[in-house]
């Protein structure tokens, strides 16, 4: 499947973010970043929460190009249910460096009541997979700060999200 790649870095995280569709593909959302020595310890491995801050920084990109709207207008603005991170889990599987470029797919692991599971995949060159990140997020009522069902808009999204990923 075509993917489109956005490209993250320490200067522009956000710029100009191309669709992901392609004329015959959805494919997964896919950013590419390079690993800067402040995301490091001094023994040059990538710092645990960082790698948390690619996968939020992956979804909101996400959120951005096809809810329009990026996860703080979401928690803050009324344009849609908040979608705060009630659950985090990090498989790391290998070391990242500085200077190394990794890929970070997302991919819609399931869609509850009100309920989100993304999974954001951290892949360095050579296609090795350096880490898995499973993001739960609940769909939240800003005013109740209670649950409340996926509206019927964003689950539309998601779920053909979801379907182009398959």
């Amino acid at each position: 499947m075509g993917k489109a790649v956005v490209q993250l870095n320490h200067v522009h995280i956000y710029g100009p973010i191309p669709t992901r569709f392609d004329e015959n593909n959805m494919g997964k959302f896919t950013v590419r970043r390079t690993v800067n020595w402040g995301d490091c310890d001094p023994a040059g491995i990538v710092y645990t929460p960082r790698v948390l801050d690619y996968a939020c920084e992956t979804v909101d990109a996400w959120l951005r190009e096809e809810l329009t709207a990026s996860w703080w207008q979401l928690n803050s603005s009324g344009k849609g249910p908040g979608l705060p991170t009630v659950n985090a889990v990090c498989d790391f599987i290998s070391i990242l460096s500085p200077d190394q470029c990794v890929e970070l797919s997302m991919n819609i692991r399931e869609i509850g009541r009100s309920s989100i599971v993304f999974e954001v995949e951290g892949v360095a060159e050579g296609d090795r997979l350096a880490f898995r990140v499973k993001l739960v997020s609940c769909a939240l009522d800003l005013t109740s700060r209670r649950a409340t069902p996926i509206p019927d808009w964003m689950r539309e999204k998601l779920e053909a999200y979801q379907k182009g990923c398959v």
